[in-house]
């Protein structure tokens, strides 16, 4: 039998089959290199400081009669914080607006009368002294339209002062008086209010970094 030569024939394929693995060479991954910027960043400790702030008063005197926001929330510009009791303010307003009829209606009156006046005055039926008289009291009625019509916008704005908005946005402290109490214009602080957008940052540098940092913008705005 040839077993030995066939079996040193098996030996020798199997080791040239594993020289031939051996030496095969190995697989890489090659990657592109990524180009980007790269931004530098620094830590710095500081505090915060509102761009704005603004203690908010009643412009009217009256009773506070409710409470219209949750303490420490974020609050627009315009939104309504405060109710003053109107109903003097509804009353002073009616009045006024009854003064301003009663004078329009005096108004009307008098034009009348004199411009009748005028008119009777070219035909002799009645003296200069007449129409001077009603010149003199539609004067008069003028003026008092006028005066009425001012109290009347003095009326609407003091109904609009009982209700206290907010004169900027921002972050709303807590409320420092409750419904019932008394508040006067422009003397009691029911809350106050600062703003968070836009805001200051302020910290402390030192030389170092401020000559990097300026050399950086000197290099930015060259380029």
């Amino acid at each position: 039998m040839f077993t030995r030569p066939i079996a040193i024939f098996l030996m020798s394929v199997l080791v040239t089959t594993q020289s031939a693995a051996q030496s095969a060479p190995p697989e890489v991954t090659v990657a592109a290199p990524v180009v980007k910027e790269i931004i530098e960043d620094d830590e710095f400790v500081g505090r915060f400081d509102a761009f704005g702030s603004v203690d908010v008063r009643a412009r009217v005197s009256g009773y506070l009669q409710e409470v219209l926001f949750t303490d420490g929330t974020l609050v627009e510009q315009g939104d309504l914080l405060f109710k003053i009791d109107p109903r003097l303010f509804d009353a002073s307003l009616r009045q006024a607006q009854a003064q301003v009829e009663v004078a329009t209606a005096t108004y009307d009156f008098a034009s009348e009368q004199l411009e009748r006046a005028n008119s009777l005055v070219l035909n002799g039926n009645i003296s200069q002294s007449v129409v001077d008289e009603r010149r003199e009291g539609f004067l008069r009625a003028t003026g008092a339209l006028e005066q009425a019509k001012q109290a009347l916008e003095s009326a609407q704005i003091n109904r609009e002062f009982s209700d206290v908005i907010a004169p900027i946005a921002g972050r709303i402290d807590r409320r420092r008086v409750t419904p019932g109490n008394l508040v006067r214009a422009d003397d009691t602080v029911l809350t106050s209010i600062v703003s968070i957008d836009p805001i200051y940052f302020y910290f402390d540098i030192d030389e170092r970094y401020f000559l990097a940092y300026a050399k950086d913008a000197r290099t930015r705005g060259s380029s």
